[in-house]
């Protein structure tokens, strides 16, 4: 790849001459390299006759990129098996806008991350008795950076799931209103209906214990 990327610029092919090789040292370990190179000097035809170049070591920063991509795999493998779907809104032209979603919204909701990010997509899946929560959660992050709410969401399979979203307001304008926001979606269907059970079955032990009594 080094020299090919020479012999295009030499051949004016490529506009500029910038390559990042591995060379061995001395010691026979390798570092990663910069070379970039330009040329001074034609010849009356036009061919190179002298070129001026760096080469800066980059291991220290090949190493960090490299670091960074595996901690990137990593995050996007905890993500894809986590319960929780995380997204970021912006404000867009007046309007909030979510612009990111994790990929395991697909397997937790059924649609796919460029489904969930249309404009009018959220909304139409909240439970009819559940939609006033939209009006309630944009009052509350005017004068508070967190929120959490539990609400009904619909599946693509049309069963609806409870779920449990988180929303933090990252950054405000100078006026206060929220321009960028994190966001954390957790299905809680199962917490929620043991607990429903729960109550159901704290409520049938007390009308029997009422009962009993009446009985006595």
């Amino acid at each position: 790849p080094a020299r090919q990327a020479l012999d295009d610029y030499l051949a004016g092919r490529t506009s500029a001459y910038r390559v990042e090789v591995r060379m061995r040292t001395a010691a026979g370990g390798w570092k990663w390299i910069l070379s970039a190179g330009q040329v001074v000097a034609r010849d009356a035809d036009g061919r190179p006759r002298r070129m001026i170049g760096t080469h800066t070591d980059i291991t220290p920063l090949k190493w960090a990129q490299e670091g960074q991509a595996r901690a990137m795999t990593q995050l996007r493998n905890l993500l894809a098996n986590s319960p929780t779907v995380v997204y970021s809104i912006h404000r867009i032209g007046g309007q909030m806008r979510q612009v990111a979603v994790s990929e395991n919204v697909e397997r937790i909701l059924g649609f796919t991350p460029a489904e969930v990010m249309q404009p009018e997509f959220w909304p139409a899946q909240v439970h009819p008795d559940d939609s006033h929560l939209a009006a309630q959660v944009g009052e509350e992050i005017r004068s508070s950076n967190d929120t959490a709410h539990e609400y009904r969401f619909r599946r693509r399979d049309g069963r609806y799931i409870w779920v449990q979203d988180r929303l933090t307001v990252i950054r405000r304008s100078p006026e206060g209103a929220p321009i960028e926001m994190a966001g954390a979606l957790s299905d809680i269907t199962v917490q929620h209906e043991a607990e429903l059970a729960l109550r159901s079955s704290e409520e049938r032990l007390r009308l029997a214990m009422a009962s009993a009594r009446q009985g006595l």
